[in-house]
């Protein structure tokens, strides 16, 4: 896998920018994005976009964007929340950056909250705590 990362360019994919139920379903179901030809034989009962690695990485670098644009909503945490459930280390440089833009975001709007908001502080430290020890971002870790 690691060789893998080495060899995996970032990319941008301007259609996962749409809001729309439909073109998501095309993307993902029904229609491979010419960005993912290559390796959509690998994948051979998918006649949309493989859910490989690029795809995954570059979800959560969009969702993290939307996050700080849009702010850090429940259904993006959950978003993010399930990504980092599934993605495994080594992480291209992109993914890296987003995340530790993650933290510093949650850090931030987790110091903004009023004490009734405790569970919902205690998901933004959470997602701190992943990152920085399970993704090695340790400098920006709660001491």
């Amino acid at each position: 896998m690691a060789l893998k990362i080495e060899k995996f360019s970032p990319m941008r994919i301007d259609r996962l920018n749409s809001p729309e139920e439909e073109e998501w379903h095309e993307i993902l179901l029904e229609k491979c994005l010419p960005e993912f030809q290559d390796i959509a034989g690998n994948f051979l009962n998918h006649t949309g976009t493989p859910p490989a690695l690029r795809m995954l990485s570059q979800l959560i670098e969009y969702l993290v964007d939307w996050s700080i644009e849009e702010g850090l909503n429940r259904p993006i945490r959950e978003w993010i929340y399930s990504l980092l459930a599934v993605i495994d280390l080594p992480l291209v440089q992109d993914v890296v950056s987003a995340l530790r833009r993650l933290v510093k975001e949650c850090r931030s709007l987790r110091s903004e909250l009023s004490i009734d908001r405790k569970s919902e502080a205690n998901e933004f430290s959470l997602f701190i705590t992943i990152i920085t020890i399970f993704f090695g971002q340790k400098d920006l870790a709660d001491i």
